[in-house]
C-alpha cells in the first residue's frame, strides 16, 4: 500500500491522490506538517517532490499494463 503525506492538501497532493486513484492503486493520505513538499512511501522507499512521484508512478503503470497483458 501506498502512504502519501503532505503538509496541506493542495494542488499536488489532490494530483497524486487522482493519480493514484486512476491507477486503482491502495493508498493512504496522512498529513504531516513537517514536510516541506509532497511524498509517496512504498515499501519504506520515498519518493519527494511531485516530479519524483510522478516518475515513480509512470514506472508501477508500465509494470500494471505488462502484468495485464502478459502472456503467463
Amino acid at each position: 500500500m501506498f502512504l502519501l503525506k503532505f503538509a496541506e492538501k493542495n494542488k499536488e497532493a489532490k494530483e497524486v491522490e487522482n493519480r493514484l486513484k486512476q491507477l486503482s492503486l491502495s493508498f493512504k493520505s496522512e498529513i504531516d506538517e513537517s514536510i516541506t513538499s509532497v511524498v509517496l512511501e512504498e515499501d519504506g522507499t520515498q519518493f519527494s517532490g511531485l516530479e519524483s512521484i510522478n516518475n515513480h508512478l509512470e514506472k508501477v503503470s508500465s509494470e500494471l499494463n505488462s502484468w495485464y497483458y502478459c502472456d503467463c
